[in-house]
């Protein structure tokens, strides 16, 4: 409790602040001022013992500035927040009454409030209240819809079901209310209701991942009917077929074996797929189903016509791991699709000679360059793939990484000079390139030379991307990323035998991961060492 003492001690001296600056000539401004310098101070104070997870200690703060701040409402909406927080729910209750009594039409204070008094286990008063709000205006829907919560938190489903059909009846239909009440039709076996409310949530659905949630658990409830089949059928049929239904359909196709309808589908959801993870993920299945079908030339031209399509070095996915640190450009998992599909038929040879072709009759096409270089790679030859990546960079400057990889490539072909002029180059290109300040995509180099043993390179970028993510660290007051940058680094320091340096820095994993995961890779390493 010292420290809670010591901040009432402060807490006076900057009250008597305040009071001695009002007999100032400029009393008003000097008080204002002092007021702002109590208030920042404070809610520093306070905000810092919420992150340290001292919650009581952050309340007691909040309590005491309310009592010199009696009419600040951001003061008072905090605390009844951090009671929540703590279970005293009556507390959290008595503020949002009187914050109501300051403004009764506020629906944020009306739900607090009534959320408030349910948890601490007056339901019938919450309901008595949310009742009075609905005779006060009958005719909005957001206190029928308040009432419906409270009834279904007290399993009073009838009540429930109808005070949400009313709040939908006049004007309240969005997206949780539907969903909500699809759950209550589907537990008092109104399938059909359940259907119909998860198909209005979905038409109020904006974020895809979301949509693509309530279109399972539509699915799901066909499903336990017994008629899957005949609405994916029916939903074809229609041109209403969704991202999510197209994809359940693929399933079952694939279960068929019916590989032909396989590819049209597959076809159509990448047509109707946004997000570019989802639809890379497509175009990888669909590759792989040509092959199968030893259809190759059908999935060359997909291939060609896709990477067209691809946003060439920008970065789709960036992965963080104990492995460390890779960005994913567009175009690279579906490259590495179709390497793999030949790999696995054992006929990679015959996509290198594909690849060889087309660039005779387009010499500087960047993606049959680059499919070249990383199958040379995957089959051993190291110098020719070393020499298709620097051609690489040669056709398409903003690829630096190609620069990296090809000195990864001289390394395993075990020929050192022309590993350092390499990465003299790279590094050269790579300080005026786009991606010069981006802290993963130094990451990400430092891990490709990391993982082929080129660790002064490693150590340098590695050292970068740490300084910083550490800056971004400070100015954001947290950086969740932070402890990869130090495993990364400190994994550098070790390939290159740097073992104090390298503990020193595992010790600050564990700092900045104190349960973690990579706190627990962190201590497997340094048992290395």
């Amino acid at each position: 409790m010292k420290h809670i003492k010591t901040s009432i001690f402060l807490f006076t001296i900057l009250l008597l602040t305040i009071a001695t600056s009002m007999f100032s000539l400029n009393a008003q401004e000097d008080e204002n001022e002092g007021r702002k310098a109590v208030v920042q101070e404070f809610i520093k104070m306070a905000t810092d013992y919420e992150k340290k997870n001292k919650i009581s200690d952050a309340i007691e703060i909040y309590e005491r500035v309310i009592i010199a701040f009696p009419e600040d409402i951001e003061f008072q909406t905090k605390l009844a927040s951090l009671y929540t927080r703590t279970k005293h729910h009556e507390k959290a209750a008595e503020i949002w009454s009187k914050l109501s009594e300051t403004d009764p039409d506020n629906s944020k204070y009306q739900d607090s409030l009534c959320e408030s008094l349910h948890s601490a286990g007056k339901h019938d008063q919450a309901i008595e209240i949310a009742q009075t709000y609905i005779d006060a205006q009958p005719d909005v829907g957001l206190h029928y819809a308040r009432i419906a919560n409270l009834y279904s938190s007290n399993e009073n489903d009838e009540k429930a079901i109808a005070n949400f059909e009313k709040a939908i009846e006049l004007g309240h239909n969005d997206r949780e209310t539907n969903i909500k009440l699809a759950e209550l039709y589907f537990i008092n076996d109104n399938i059909d209701g359940a259907k119909n409310a998860l198909k209005n949530a979905i038409q109020f659905t904006t974020s895809e991942w979301q949509r693509q949630g309530l279109e399972k658990q539509l699915m799901n409830i066909f499903r336990y009917e017994g008629n899957l089949d005949q609405m994916l059928q029916q939903a074809q049929e229609d041109g209403t077929i969704t991202t999510e239904m197209q994809k359940e359909r693929l399933k079952q196709l694939l279960s068929d074996d019916e590989l032909e309808k396989v590819i049209e589908s597959y076809k159509k959801a990448i047509e109707m797929t946004e997000s570019s993870y989802e639809k890379n993920k497509l175009i990888v299945e669909l590759l792989k189903t040509y092959i199968k079908q030893d259809r190759t030339d059908s999935a060359l031209k997909f291939y060609s016509a896709e990477m067209k399509k691809m946003p060439r070095n920008t970065t789709v996915v960036t992965s963080y791991g104990p492995f460390g640190i890779r960005v994913t450009l567009g175009g690279d998992d579906t490259r590495k699709a179709l390497i793999n599909a030949y790999k696995e038929q054992d006929n990679l040879g015959d996509l290198i000679k594909h690849f060889e072709d087309k660039l005779d009759t387009v010499a500087n096409d960047p993606s049959a360059i680059e499919i070249l270089a990383d199958s040379y790679f995957q089959t051993g030859k190291f110098k020719k793939s070393a020499e298709y990546y620097e051609k690489l960079h040669k056709v398409d400057p903003k690829n630096v990484r190609s620069l990296y990889l090809a000195a990864a490539a001289y390394q395993k072909s075990n020929q050192p000079e022309m590993v350092k002029k390499t990465l003299t180059e790279a590094d050269t290109a790579f300080a005026t390139s786009r991606n010069h300040r981006s802290t993963s995509f130094k990451g990400a180099i430092a891990t490709i030379c990391l993982n082929h043993e080129m660790y002064d390179s490693a150590i340098k970028h590695a050292k970068d991307a740490v300084t910083e993510a550490e800056d971004d660290a400070e100015a954001m007051d947290d950086n969740w990323e932070l402890k990869y940058y130090y495993f990364i680094l400190a994994k550098c320091l070790q390939g290159g035998e740097r073992y104090d340096e390298a503990h020193k820095t595992y010790q600050k994993v564990l700092k900045v991961d104190s349960d973690g995961y990579m706190n627990q890779q962190a201590e497997e390493e340094m048992k290395k060492i």
